[in-house]
């Protein structure tokens, strides 16, 4: 059995995408899975609005997103390596 494939984000629409990626070139919806991971205070970094002088407030949503693939086999683990190597992905916790 191969080891799962986990890769961290810090934007959500990228993390939408590479799991979105991952379903549409065939991977299982359940062994898929994208997590919101935070510590026991809460998010290192939260939600802000940066305001610029001349243009309206904007809303920048960020946290750690952690991508995991239940791989079965080490063909499957480089082939999802292979898909989330396009989205600027971190290498995710070692086991």
């Amino acid at each position: 059995m191969s080891q799962p494939v986990m890769k961290v984000f810090d934007q959500p629409d990228v993390a939408s995408q590479a799991r979105d990626a991952l379903l549409a070139s065939g991977f299982d919806p359940s062994i898929v899975e994208l997590q919101a991971r935070d510590d026991e205070a809460g998010p290192v970094e939260g939600n802000f609005v940066c305001l610029d002088h001349d243009a309206k407030p904007r809303v920048f949503h960020r946290c750690t997103l952690l991508l995991t693939v239940g791989t079965t086999s080490e063909d499957e683990a480089r082939r999802a390596s292979a898909i989330l190597r396009d989205f600027n992905a971190c290498a995710g916790p070692r086991q």
